[in-house]
């Protein structure tokens, strides 16, 4: 009991710098990040894929907008579609994410042999796939 303990409180301080330090937490730069991994997108998947409310995302769209880093393109077939796409500002901005991304990774793993790595991400994968069945139950 006391070992899982341990780990619990371990995982979730691991967690929170991830979080709070390593990562894009900022909603502007995950919309940025996620058109320019996955593409120009609507709206309706990119409420799927942030899980927010779409008023929410109405006024983060408009934000990013102003910001130069997308625009809005609506559809010949559907005027009331619209497509949201980076700029080349957008892709700029996202590129410098992903190379901070790249560096935060190598510096946040440099103890660790390359053994050790694949090792932590199997005991992670399987610790996952646990976590994901446990919440499936609980629902």
């Amino acid at each position: 009991m006391e070992k899982d303990l341990n780990l619990m409180k371990t995982m979730r301080c691991c967690g929170h710098i991830l979080y709070h330090h390593f990562s894009i937490n900022e909603a502007q730069n995950k919309l940025v990040f996620l058109l320019y991994r996955h593409g120009e997108m609507n709206q309706n998947d990119l409420l799927k894929r942030l899980d927010i409310k779409s008023g929410s995302l109405s006024e983060l769209v408009a934000k990013v907008e102003k910001n130069g880093y997308i625009t809005k393109e609506k559809l010949l077939e559907d005027k009331r579609n619209i497509i949201l796409k980076l700029t080349p500002l957008g892709v700029s901005k996202a590129k410098e994410f992903e190379l901070q991304r790249e560096k935060d990774a190598e510096l946040l793993f440099k103890e660790l042999s390359e053994e050790e790595k694949e090792k932590l991400q199997e005991l992670l994968d399987k610790t996952l796939v646990s976590w994901k069945k446990i919440l499936e139950e609980r629902k």
